[in-house]
């Protein structure tokens, strides 16, 4: 997708095409990490498998006890 930016000068005016992607921030993603007792959801996995190929940055948030959350952390670290 491109987008037609129109500029004007003193004699004439041109139309410039910038890519859509040029005028995007980086990728960020997100995710609820669910657990129970510590042990991570599959679907949890995946979500972090896919965070990783987009290659931005990747925030979680994950409720639990101290030992919980320290469980969770070290195996979505992996």
């Amino acid at each position: 997708m491109f987008l037609a930016q129109r500029t004007a000068r003193a004699s004439s005016s041109s139309i410039r095409l910038l890519s859509a992607a040029s005028k995007r921030r980086n990728a960020s993603s997100l995710i609820y990490i669910e657990h129970k007792d510590g042990k991570l959801n599959d679907s949890v996995l995946h979500a972090v498998t896919a965070a990783r190929q987009i290659k931005g940055d990747m925030n979680a948030v994950i409720i639990g006890t101290e030992e919980e959350v320290g469980k969770v952390t070290e195996e979505v670290k992996k």
